[in-house]
């Protein structure tokens, strides 16, 4: 695996590889119980979008909680507006994150 490729582990499927050249955050939200060194919190959770470059629809929304030995992963690709609220929603209720937070950090879309 190069280093600009990662590895996303997915809810109920196996996980997928991008290069994130190609598939770059829109949206990141990030909480820890000690804001001053996160690296060395004992609690911590964190969501990510991802959009594919050449398909402004097509993305990929996952989030991590860490407490202690507890590790709750997890991954949703999703090609339209409604499915992206769907799996923030989601995403958010399994990382125990606000979503509104994650649809602030979102790029404004024009109407």
């Amino acid at each position: 695996m190069s280093a600009s490729e990662q590895v996303i582990h997915m809810t109920d499927r196996p996980p997928v590889r991008i290069d994130k050249e190609e598939w770059p955050v829109i949206a990141r939200v990030a909480w820890s119980d000690n804001a001053e060194a996160p690296e060395s919190a004992s609690e911590r959770a964190w969501i990510k979008v991802r959009q594919r470059r050449e398909h402004p629809w097509r993305k990929i929304v996952y989030g991590l909680r860490e407490a202690g030995s507890l590790r709750q992963m997890a991954g949703f690709e999703v090609f339209d507006r409604e499915q992206l609220a769907e799996a923030i929603r989601k995403t958010s209720a399994i990382v125990g994150l606000d979503p509104q937070l994650v649809f602030d950090e979102l790029p404004a879309e024009a109407v």
